[in-house]
């Protein structure tokens, strides 16, 4: 055996236990490279006006850390998980030496980082501002999950998720998934803003800003609002923000807004617009659909009477979207003269089919008017609403505001039920619909229509259904009917369809105060008047009647217990009459003053 044979070990059992030691080590430094520390950095600046700012930067890591704003005016910023502050070991938080007025936080991001921030306390801070710039216009700012609590600030908070610039040439980065919570804090006004095509989810919970607040999301399908037991002034919440900035090149299918939410329940609240902005998408027609805004329909929402009341639009609905508004109320004393106010509801809805509207329960001293487009199967339901008011003027009583509009477009199969089955609890002891006056247009049913409705038009197969109503003053229905430009019904524009029916205090009493005038364009239209059973043996009353139920002919018009106090507004010698041939009226009996004209027969 030679001198180096024997430096070598002769158990093989050692090399082995050696390269496992290797091995492990190698595992070891693997693991240390990928735990990576985020580091925050802050800094203080001094206005000219005194105010001192505390300035908070994040990095391009997934940052984590707390703000507190101490009673005696300090700050303290406190990392959490990985995140260090000012290059201090982990869990070693930061504190102000001086009293703050201001907190700025800016958050980079990296395109694929998850940063979490929470807010709360109270001390003498006032304005804070937490700003994602973006990466860039194909690349989504960090992804943030903002936690407020318990802040009360005597400024405002603002949140700019990628903040968009409306100036010409402006380039707009794409903001991040971000999901913000309010809970239980007060700001003088508050902003939400955030572009892009990645998911917003916001939730403003037992929260007071007097001021105006503002809530904006991107493109991006299922975003979500939800506002409860606040307090607030004017507020406008906005889904698919201006921006159409998306991460599937403008087109993708993830980008319509689809299924987008707006849910405000049990808060005070000056004046509120929401705005639900999705779209088709033009590339392959699919649709933005599916939207929904429900407002008060737990518990309600009370509106300032010197603000503008409620506005909810879908003006791009394309299919299955909902407007449920209910339990709205009123605050405060009207003034000598309106401003803004008295409150009003507000709704419209794009082409979309089978589009929905409810307006129940609710009371405002303005109108209540409600708009869908060129969808068929579209419905619109109004059940124990009181709009507008009465004042003795002199020996006369004057109504003021108080009128319920509905418009439907051409739409296929539309409908509108007036009546308050299935309502909440009566706001009137009459348990009615109580309004001024009431318009009800519903257009020439070719849309959506079965067949093809290029070549003259298929049925239009509208109905409306009134019941449980008081009018004070005035009952306007128009089916089928073109408004010339002096403002007057025709029906020679769409003489090929028809087959619309108006149902009058078929199952509730329907009063009208003075003027009721119903027109149906095409033909084979339908009228049915009474037949509710009231007690009182009068089921339908108005001062003046007026039907026509259109130019070709087939019209049918059935009374009960119907009541014409004086009879035609225009002088006519009847009440009813139409067009064409085969139009015939049905007397079920209890009617007074219901006359038919030269072109029915009974």
């Amino acid at each position: 055996m030679t001198w180096l044979s024997r430096l070598r070990p002769t158990d093989r059992k050692i090399s082995q236990r050696a390269s496992n030691r290797r091995r492990r080590m190698a595992t070891l430094d693997f693991l240390e490279d990928r735990t990576l520390l985020s580091n925050v950095v802050t800094s203080i600046t001094h206005a000219s006006n005194g105010a001192i700012t505390l300035n908070i930067l994040g990095d391009t890591h997934s940052d984590s850390f707390g703000i507190t704003e101490n009673a005696n005016g300090t700050v303290t910023v406190t990392g959490t998980g990985r995140t260090q502050i000012n290059g201090s070991p982990l869990g070693v938080a930061f504190t102000t030496t001086q009293p703050i007025s201001n907190i700025g936080v800016t958050l980079p991001g990296s395109g694929v980082d998850i940063d979490h921030v929470s807010l709360t306390g109270h001390g003498t801070v006032q304005n804070v501002s937490i700003t994602v710039p973006g990466v860039s216009p194909t690349t989504a700012a960090t992804c943030l999950f903002l936690t407020v609590t318990n802040t009360n600030n005597a400024g405002s908070l603002t949140v700019n998720d990628a903040p968009y610039s409306s100036a010409s040439g402006a380039v707009n980065n794409s903001g991040g998934q971000l999901t913000a919570t309010v809970t239980g804090s007060h700001f003088t006004a508050l902003t939400i803003e955030q572009d892009g095509c990645c998911p917003a989810n916001y939730t403003l919970d037992h929260d007071t800003v007097p001021g105006a607040v503002t809530l904006e999301q991107g493109t991006a399908n299922g975003n979500s609002v939800t506002v409860t037991n606040d307090t607030f002034g004017a507020t406008t919440i906005t889904q698919f923000f201006a921006p159409s900035v998306t991460m599937g090149g403008g087109n993708s299918d993830s980008c319509t807004g689809q299924g987008d939410t707006v849910t405000v329940d049990d808060s005070q609240i000056f004046s509120l617009a929401v705005y639900q902005n999705g779209r088709a998408n033009p590339s392959n027609g699919h649709n933005g659909g599916g939207m929904t805004i429900d407002i008060g329909t737990t518990s309600d929402v009370e509106v300032a009477l010197t603000g503008f009341g409620v506005i909810a639009e879908q003006p791009y609905a394309s299919g299955g979207d909902t407007i449920h508004i209910e339990s709205i109320t009123q605050y405060g004393r009207a003034p000598n003269s309106w401003v803004h106010g008295p409150p009003s509801i507000y709704t419209l809805q794009g082409d979309g089919g089978g589009e929905t509207t409810t307006v129940d329960s609710s009371v405002v001293f303005g109108n209540i008017s409600i708009y869908q487009g060129n969808g068929a199967g579209d419905q619109v339901f109004v059940g124990n609403d009181e709009a507008g008011y009465t004042l003795a003027v002199g020996p006369f009583i004057e109504d003021f505001f108080g009128d319920l509009t509905i418009v439907q477009g051409n739409g296929f199969a539309d409908t509108v039920t007036i009546n308050s089955v299935g309502s909440e609890p009566p706001l009137n002891a009459a348990d009615v619909n109580i309004f001024n006056n009431v318009y009800i247009s519903q257009g020439n049913g070719t849309v959506g229509a079965p067949g093809d409705p290029c070549c003259g038009g298929q049925p239009g197969g509208d109905t409306v259904n009134l019941d449980e109503s008081v009018i004070t003053s005035d009952l306007f229905i128009f089916q089928n009917a073109y408004i010339n430009s002096d403002g007057l019904a025709t029906g020679t524009l769409y003489n090929a369809s028809g087959n619309n029916t108006i149902n009058i205090a078929l199952n509730e009493q329907v009063l009208v105060g003075n003027q009721t005038f119903l027109y149906q364009g095409g033909s084979n239209n339908t009228v049915n008047l009474g037949g509710a059973g009231d007690p009182s043996g009068i089921d339908f009353e108005t001062t003046y009647l007026d039907i026509w139920t259109g130019w070709g002919g087939g019209g049918f018009v059935s009374a009960a217990n119907t009541v014409v106090d004086v009879g035609s507004f225009f002088g006519n010698n009847w009440t009813i009459n139409g067009a064409g041939d085969g139009n015939t009226f049905e007397d079920l009996g209890g009617n007074i003053n219901v006359t038919y004209g030269p072109g029915y027969t009974g």
